[in-house]
């Protein structure tokens, strides 16, 4: 029996091994599902899976061990040699033994055709991505790039951060609240308005959108489901509407803060004079006696009286001759440099160095009136030096 006994040892053995070799296989074999592929190999999981195969073949072998110990003891219980015949038990747990161990083989098989398809498929997601990774980074920096140009600008009126169209509507708005002086060109107020444009282009360029929208593109022909491209896309989007809002508002020449700053700075450089007014009656004497006195002389200018609310015209009240001087009678405006980049001033507010004054006189003696039109230019009036005769026609007022 010491040959029966020294096969059943062996066969023990080889089964053992073939389940400690076919555990290890399928170890391994899990491993590899979730090893972490790291560039520039990408080899992680592979190799996992490798040592999974070599223990699944060192199993096999183990099996194959086992069964040929097996024939072995099978040849002898049919021999039925007396003194080395294998008892029924000991065939029936040989058979357990034999069959225990191919399985363990196979399921090493099963384990390593289970892990190769993901195996594979994170070893070449990992090449991938090292091969698109510049182009991930570039989208990604350029997502952050979009947002802080358009969302995270530092204002010039308080410092604070905020987006770029809500800083520009609050510089358009201090724009209107100048009080432009001749001293600095009258351009107090537009020098906001040229300091936002040159914001608007700053920040636009700092966005850098069609890097963004470069990059993007790429992404989409190396990778076309990556989830980043969506995102490169919504901030490209983002930015891009905040730019055009921004532009927009300071554009808007119809606007009313544009419109008061704009109308603020005509009146600025508008030219004045002290004119020489004398109201006459209709023989073109001096207007009257003593009870003439207190003729009253008002101003239009035309066109910048209906167009500027802000624009202020003095009134003259004559003396009993019918003369006065009417100082600051607003000309037509000066023209003075802008600042670099300021946009456009809006058609509505045109500013000829030409304007049309129009003088009538007026008293509460009569219901007469007399006009006097005087064509003017930012010097005074056009050839007709500082004088202007209102005639009344009509008879001298009453005591």
């Amino acid at each position: 029996m010491a040959l029966v006994t020294d096969l059943i040892t062996a066969l023990n053995q080889a089964a053992a091994d073939a389940a400690a070799n076919g555990g290890d296989a399928t170890s391994k074999a899990n491993a590899a599902k979730t090893a972490n592929d790291t560039t520039p190999s990408c080899m992680e999981g592979l190799n996992k899976l490798d040592e999974a195969r070599t223990a699944a073949l060192t199993a096999h072998d183990n099996a194959g061990e086992a069964k040929g110990i097996w024939d072995a003891l099978n040849q002898l219980s049919v021999l039925a040699i007396i003194g080395n015949t294998p008892t029924a038990n000991q065939m029936a747990d040989a058979t357990t033994k034999r069959d225990n161990a191919q399985q363990s083989a196979h399921d090493a098989d099963t384990a390593i055709d289970l892990a190769d398809p993901k195996v594979i498929a994170d070893h070449d997601a990992c090449l991938l991505s090292g091969l698109i990774q510049p182009v991930l980074d570039c989208v990604t920096n350029g997502i952050i790039t979009a947002k802080n140009a358009t969302e995270k600008v530092t204002s010039p009126l308080d410092s604070t951060v905020g987006k770029l169209d809500a800083i520009i509507k609050a510089m358009i708005h201090a724009a209107a609240a100048q009080n432009p002086t001749q001293g600095n060109s009258c351009n107090e107020g537009v020098q906001f308005l040229a300091d936002a444009a040159q914001l608007i282009t700053d920040q636009t360029g700092a966005a850098q959108l069609i890097k963004l929208n470069g990059c993007v593109s790429e992404l989409q022909t190396a990778a076309p489901g990556n989830s980043l491209i969506a995102s490169g896309q919504a901030a490209q989007t983002a930015a891009q509407t905040i730019l055009d809002k921004a532009h927009n508002a300071l554009f808007d020449t119809g606007a009313t803060d544009i419109l008061a700053t704009w109308r603020k700075r005509i009146v600025c450089t508008m030219g004045t004079a002290t004119i020489n007014v004398h109201v006459t009656d209709e023989s073109g004497d001096d207007f009257g006696d003593d009870n003439a006195k207190g003729a009253k002389i008002e101003i239009l200018n035309f066109p910048f009286s209906s167009l500027l609310p802000e624009l202020t015209l003095p009134v003259g009240v004559a003396d009993e001759h019918g003369r006065v001087p009417i100082p600051s009678v607003p000309l037509a405006p000066v023209p003075l440099p802008l600042p670099t980049g300021t946009p456009p001033i809006p058609p509505s507010l045109p500013t000829p160095d030409f304007a049309m004054l129009q003088f009538t006189a007026s008293h509460p003696g009569t219901s007469a009136t007399g006009v006097t039109p005087k064509g003017v230019n930012h010097l005074g009036i056009i050839n007709g030096g500082v004088t202007v005769e209102i005639n009344i026609p009509a008879s001298s007022p009453t005591s």
